[in-house]
């Protein structure tokens, strides 16, 4: 049996800060300013964010106030605090994504993270740095040794979340100063609590989508501390007979793939920046759907049918048909090409304000979604390229075509820092309790110096 647990815990809790490259901690710190810049408007309008959040103001009962909660204006016990941020972390589906894996490896570990380095205090910035890459880089590794990740969701497991817990695990442990067995413990108490079901791909009208990292950040803190009273977990709680692999992935894996170039080889860095809110899968679409706008002058009253090619994998953004045409609601809005395409015919933008309900029910832009027609290219998932869209826009005046492989924001084509930086300001409005300009310009200021913080809570205090 590989030891995979212990040499995940040695590399979470011995891997030096000095130790990891500049251009991985300097993703890393972009990361921290986008999951700071999607908090704080989900703080003011994700699905279910402000009950979660109320929920969590009321358990605490008047309980210490330990850790912020971002955009709320409130200070909660440590866990409860990872809980209410974790509801926020995916409720705008704005985050970064993680390309090799496509799921969001710093949304829990965000959310514990920051929790635990607030409750604890004298965490500077480097460190904070560096435990927000562990993290991520943990969750990659585990994501790693699974051979076919297709056929996860129809097992039942939403796998997304439930592989990323153990990187929030992981941050939350190295800031907490876990050693290696106490780091093994906090991975058997997450398998012992973590999980998501993928029942919430097939219930549009669930909060779940929304609010599911909330549940996976308690969890994260929860690991973490007991293990840090030296509570007895598990020897092997990944690649044990009965643990995580067997469990959510019946064995199907490749062990190696874990640690093959731990430590040198940094996929904690292959992250894409979303410059739209939507589903990553949406953003091939919406970047080809501008660009032909934009150079060809086509008007939405004259688009005559819009046809798409997409691979396997977003079949989802596009069916069923009713729903991703004209949605009902935001997620669903999130989750659908010829929404979010049609926004873009449209407005030529795709922003926050474009999921309201007036735009929901906008009709041209319901009249341009109605347009569109798919096709999938069965070989482009297989073969690495599953987010590409090659598209036609057909007119009265012709018909225009683009592909687009990797879209704009993608770590093949990344977009610019002033780009994402702007996300703070767009997002920023959205804050349960506003935030004055002033405010809002110390935060940017603050973040853009993270590296130089002495104490993490001098940018915790502007949450």
């Amino acid at each position: 049996m590989q030891d995979i647990s212990m040499k995940l815990a040695k590399f979470a809790v011995e891997t030096r800060t000095e130790d990891i490259p500049e251009d991985v901690m300097a993703v890393q710190k972009k990361s921290i300013m986008d999951a700071i810049a999607v908090t704080l408007g989900a703080s003011g309008i994700g699905e279910g964010c402000r009950e979660f959040v109320d929920y969590a103001r009321e358990a605490a009962a008047g309980g210490r106030g330990e850790a912020a909660v971002i955009g709320c204006g409130v200070k909660l016990p440590v866990v409860l605090a990872a809980f209410a941020n974790g509801s926020m972390a995916h409720s705008l589906d704005f985050s970064d994504t993680q390309a090799r894996h496509t799921f969001h490896s710093n949304e829990s570990t965000f959310a514990a993270a920051v929790s635990v380095a607030d409750y604890l205090g004298g965490v500077n910035g480097r460190d904070f740095i560096a435990a927000m890459v562990i993290g991520s880089e943990v969750a990659c590794r585990v994501a790693s040794a699974i051979l076919d990740k297709r056929k996860l969701p129809e097992q039942g497991w939403f796998m997304p979340s439930i592989l990323v817990v153990y990187g929030a695990t992981a941050a939350a442990g190295r800031l907490l100063g876990l050693n290696a067995s106490q780091m093994v413990d906090a991975f058997s108490f997450t398998l012992c609590q973590a999980m998501c079901s993928s029942e919430l791909m097939n219930s549009g009208d669930s909060v779940m989508r929304s609010v599911r990292e909330a549940f996976m950040a308690r969890s994260a803190v929860v690991s973490a501390l007991i293990a840090k009273k030296n509570m007895k977990g598990f020897d092997a709680p990944f690649e044990g007979g009965k643990g995580f692999y067997h469990a959510f992935i019946r064995d199907e894996v490749d062990l190696d793939r874990v640690t093959e170039g731990l430590g040198s080889v940094w996929q904690a860095k292959e992250l894409c920046f979303k410059l739209w809110p939507s589903c990553l899968g949406t953003h091939s679409s919406i970047d080809a759907m501008l660009q032909l706008v934009k150079e060809h002058g086509i008007k939405p009253q004259e688009i005559e049918e819009v046809h798409v090619i997409v691979s396997s994998v977003n079949q989802m953004l596009l069916e069923p048909d009713q729903s991703r045409k004209a949605p009902e609601s935001v997620i669903n809005a999130k989750f659908s090409i010829p929404y979010t395409a049609a926004v873009a015919a449209v407005r030529q933008r795709v922003t926050l304000e474009d999921f309201d309900d007036a735009s929901l029910h906008d009709p041209l832009i319901r009249q341009v979604a109605s347009k569109f027609t798919y096709d999938l290219n069965e070989d482009w998932a297989p073969a690495g390229r599953q987010l590409t869209t090659q598209m036609t826009v057909k007119t009265p005046r012709g018909s225009f075509y683009r592909e687009v492989v990797w879209p704009y924001g993608h770590v093949n084509n990344p977009c610019t820092d002033e780009e994402l930086g702007a996300k703070i300001y767009a997002c920023a409005k959205h804050s349960r309790v506003p935030l004055s300009e002033d405010r809002v310009e110390k935060l940017v200021e603050t973040v853009g110096r993270l590296e130089e913080l002495d104490d993490i809570r001098e940018l915790t205090a502007l949450l």
